[in-house]
């Protein structure tokens, strides 16, 4: 048998050699293309003076074993493990790059940016090894590959062992990257780990390897930041104790990039560590916190204590609850012409917007201030809504608009006063033809309040939502003495003599709709832009 197979053997019936990448101790390592898969991996063969050996195998495995239980961007994936000419082999993620040893004897070392990007990296990938239970024991410069896009990978779990176990063999790993207690016998942990990636770190932002005892970074190279110096050399300090407690630690305690906002950008999802560990700077501080606390409930406090002198109904009262005005809109329906029984009944208060608007643009207004006293111009409206048919609404609950009137439905609205405010009754879809007769209006005259004889007929102007084919207008006053009388306009409709449609209104509530709307409109552009600005200088602070 070969002892490297040649560019093209198919081993296992799937992996086509491609091209070798390298060998070490344990065998070699070729780039070979998945058939089954239909892409590049890469393959790691045992050597074959190896191959019989029990000890070997079972490391194989080991390796394979521990690097799977590991899933990080920054340490190189392992997927499976097969066999093939009686040799064993792997095959790993295949990282188009070179590894962080050949990128420093050929360039030197790295910029310091690029350096502390690299060193962040590198603790991502040690701190997913070690949240897996596992200790690489083997970290060093030969054994971290650098992709393409800058990206570093960890490698080569072939000495690792579970943090769990009692003991490791003592000495294993390379010497020049282990730590003392390793070099002494006394067994590998997490902090054995942070030496070696402590004297990686050094090397790469030093440019040269870390002495004995070692030099401040910064006096070497004087673009480093000073402030890695006390880091680095903490984890390089001979007492296990004395270094950072594990690799987030450490990230934590290098200048630059924020581990939490590096996970961020990486598009992973922070672990509850990560963010416990995360720079304070920008934080809010316990003080200020519960001052804004303190703020936000004495906001709420006097919002509650100053609603009652702002709310409608406190500054409307009425004069008569909800229940007993929907009693006196069903007791009005049969002198109106309805008297078919209810299927669903709702009702309810709504504000008259036009008035609210009115009284926002002239509150000192002698004229307005009578207006509203006198109630025909009410700024709380009673809706009472009734069906044939269930009330459905599209929204949470029954409204006065939601759901939209159906045949046979009927809507009355009364003032405050409980007198007839508006009258609306849909007509059946389906209407058989019959003489023609007057409708008769005194019910509604009379459910509204109004003497008839006050008022002369007028031109009608509005256009009923329901179909209608007769209408009727007047105007006239209301008295309500010891005050003068005031103007009121009647619109009206009826179909086949039956009224359908009723409405009490003012003159200046006519003419005032245009010049509202279009307030209105204004008003609701002007919001918008005011939340269109807060909203993107809130994007702008974050």
């Amino acid at each position: 048998m070969r002892e490297a197979p040649l560019p093209g053997t198919l081993l296992a019936g799937r992996y086509r050699i491609v091209a070798p990448l390298g060998h070490g101790g344990m065998g070699e390592v070729f780039r070979v293309y998945d058939l089954k898969l239909d892409h590049e991996v890469a393959l790691k063969h045992l050597a074959p003076h190896l191959a019989g050996d029990t000890a070997a195998r079972t490391r194989f495995h080991r390796e394979v074993r521990l690097a799977r239980q590991v899933s990080h961007p920054n340490v190189c994936r392992v997927f499976d493990i097969g066999e093939a000419g009686g040799r064993p082999f792997l095959t790993m993620e295949l990282i188009d790059g070179e590894d962080l040893s050949s990128l420093l004897v050929r360039i030197g070392r790295l910029l310091p940016a690029k350096g502390l990007d690299i060193a962040q990296q590198l603790c991502a990938g040690l701190s997913a090894i070690h949240d897996s239970g596992v200790l690489h024991r083997d970290l060093k410069p030969s054994n971290i590959m650098i992709d393409g896009r800058g990206r570093a990978r960890i490698t080569d779990f072939g000495i690792s062992a579970l943090a769990s176990e009692p003991a490791v063999p003592a000495r294993a790993g390379t010497p020049a990257y282990m730590a003392p207690e390793q070099l002494a016998g006394d067994g590998a942990t997490v902090r054995s780990d942070l030496y070696s990636l402590g004297l990686v770190l050094y090397e790469l932002l030093a440019g040269r390897p870390a002495g004995t005892p070692p030099a401040p970074p910064s006096e070497l190279c004087p673009d480093v930041d000073p402030e890695i110096d006390p880091v680095l050399l903490r984890c390089l300090d001979p007492d296990p104790q004395a270094r950072p407690g594990s690799a987030r630690e450490l990230a934590a305690l290098l200048p630059g990039l924020d581990p939490l906002a590096a996970a961020l950008a990486a598009g992973e999802t922070p672990s509850p560590a990560v963010v416990a560990t995360a720079s304070k700077v920008g934080s809010l501080r316990p003080g200020v916190g519960l001052a804004c606390l303190a703020g936000v409930i004495l906001a709420c406090t006097g919002i509650i204590a100053l609603s009652p002198q702002v709310r409608l109904l406190s500054r409307a009262p009425l004069e008569r609850s909800p229940e007993v005005l929907a009693d006196r809109a069903e007791a009005m329906l049969p002198s109106l012409g309805v008297t078919t029984p209810p299927g669903e009944v709702d009702f309810g208060l709504v504000d008259h917007s036009l008035c609210l608007d009115r009284l926002l643009e002239s509150t000192a207004s002698v004229d307005l201030a009578f207006r509203l006293a006198a109630r025909r111009c009410p700024a709380v409206v009673f809706w009472y809504r009734r069906s044939p048919r269930p009330l459905v609404p599209r929204g949470l609950r029954v409204t006065l608009d939601d759901p939209a009137p159906a045949p046979g439905d009927v809507t009355v609205q009364l003032d405050p006063e409980g007198r007839l405010y508006r009258f609306e009754r849909q007509p059946p879809v389906l209407l058989r033809s019959a003489p023609p007769r007057p409708p008769d209006w005194t019910a509604l005259f009379t459910a509204a309040g109004l003497e008839p004889e006050r008022f002369a007929p007028v031109a009608p102007e509005w256009i009923p939502a329901a179909y209608v084919d007769t209408r009727a207008a007047w105007e006239g006053s209301w008295v309500d003495p010891p005050h003068p009388p005031l103007p009121v306009r009647i619109e009206s409709g009826a179909l086949r003599g039956t009224p359908i449609y009723f409405r009490v209104d003012e003159p200046l509530e006519r003419t005032s709709l245009l010049t509202v709307d279009r307030r209105r409109w204004v008003e609701s552009l002007v919001y918008r832009g005011f939340f269109a600005v807060v909203a993107l200088l809130a994007l702008l602070l974050a």
